[in-house]
């Protein structure tokens, strides 16, 4: 997962998450604050994917119109989040 964010061109675009990921196990039409403390206001035309990582962890990505990349955080299983790009 993390190679996705690593080198050119950064970040991937939606399309390649969703080839490496497949679908999202979880949509929203908001921001993602963090794993636990909730959401902020809708967004009109984007909004969050959440993917769910075989080793327990979890990615979110929100994007501002389903092609690019706007805030990437991946939520390890134990131990601190991690922001991708932003």
């Amino acid at each position: 997962m993390d190679k996705l964010f690593r080198g050119p061109p950064r970040p991937p675009s939606i399309q390649e998450i969703l080839d490496a990921l497949g679908p999202p196990e979880g949509f929203s039409p908001q921001l993602i604050h963090s794993k636990t403390e909730g959401t902020g206001r809708s967004s009109r035309a984007g909004g969050t994917l959440r993917f769910l990582l075989v080793d327990g962890g979890e990615v979110h990505v929100w994007t501002s119109d389903y092609s690019r990349v706007g805030f990437a955080v991946r939520h390890r299983r134990k131990g601190r989040s991690v922001i991708l790009y932003k």
